[in-house]
């Protein structure tokens, strides 16, 4: 049997791994050489499962792996942070996953993220952005949807004032050309009307406006489809059939009059793993005591 000292943690010689609790009695595991130990203590404050991995490459602070597909690798169960990553450079928390029906990362519930988010594709049903109010920030969010098209395009605009001649030459960034193709275009006269048109369409980074009169202003827009290597590689048919393994399951089962249960991948949502359970048993017992088996 393993003693456990108050405010302090298991710790295994030669592996980055310490095993204790949050503030209630509770329990963490480590599968190491073929046996399962485990840490009953309270402390305040404490960790439930904290790792350190230093001077090795491709070492692991806290390592899990599990091959039953109603079983976690590494689970986290807290009022407040179930699992917590830190690292100064690299990934504080990595997951790898392969096949119709695996996921590296699944997260129920909502998802906050400070910084960038770095995604290949990103698919849903709604997408937009919330932000403080301008006029209220302190009492209301601003919520607006995003633009959506079947094509990946990019969007520039502006204002142009037309010249003596009632033309105007429009100048778009550098790297347009190189970035876009399929170029569409809209004029506005504003303030008057003239019957102005595309002279010259997008050439070298730029267009001519024309068939105005002098100093009148015309708002533009361009839209282009993007034509660089990684949106070309990354292209998506607008429609395409459900796999056979979705196929009775809905992205949005509610909007249809189904139950969550119809939602597409939530057939590898497993049920909670008993620890409020467990957390219940914990409270009912003073053992301190880590005992390996």
């Amino acid at each position: 049997m393993l003693k456990v000292a108050a405010r302090r943690c298991l710790v295994l010689p030669r592996v980055p791994l310490l095993l204790c609790s949050t503030g209630v009695p509770a329990r963490a595991f480590l599968a190491f050489l073929g046996k399962t130990m485990e840490c009953n203590v309270t402390a305040k404050p404490a960790t439930g499962c904290r790792g350190f991995a230093s001077s090795s490459d491709y070492a692991s602070g806290v390592y899990g792996e599990s091959w039953h597909a109603k079983s976690y690798a590494i689970a986290g169960h807290n009022l407040g942070i179930g699992l917590s990553g830190y690292l100064g450079s690299g990934a504080a928390v990595y997951g790898d996953a392969s096949g119709d029906n695996a996921f590296a990362g699944l997260f129920r519930g909502t998802v906050w993220v400070t910084e960038y988010l770095s995604a290949k594709t990103i698919l849903s049903p709604d997408k937009g952005f919330l932000i403080d109010h301008p006029q209220d920030p302190a009492n209301k969010f601003l919520i607006h949807a995003s633009v959506e098209s079947p094509l990946a395009m990019n969007i520039y605009n502006g204002i142009a004032i037309l010249d003596q001649a009632g033309t105007a030459m429009v100048s778009l960034p550098s790297y347009f050309d190189a970035l876009n193709d399929n170029f569409r275009y809209q004029l506005t006269c504003i303030g008057s009307f003239a019957p102005v048109y595309i002279e010259q369409e997008i050439l070298d980074n730029s267009f001519m406006i024309a068939g105005g009169t002098p100093g009148l202003k015309v708002s533009w827009q361009v839209t282009g489809t993007r034509a660089d290597a990684a949106a070309i590689a990354s292209r998506k048919p607008v429609e395409s059939l459900k796999p056979p393994h979705q196929q009775g399951k809905y992205v949005s089962p509610e909007a249809f009059g189904k139950k969550p249960i119809d939602r597409i991948n939530s057939v590898i949502v497993l049920p909670k793993i008993g620890l409020e359970q467990d957390e219940q048993t914990a409270r009912g017992s003073k053992d301190t005591h880590g005992m390996a088996r």
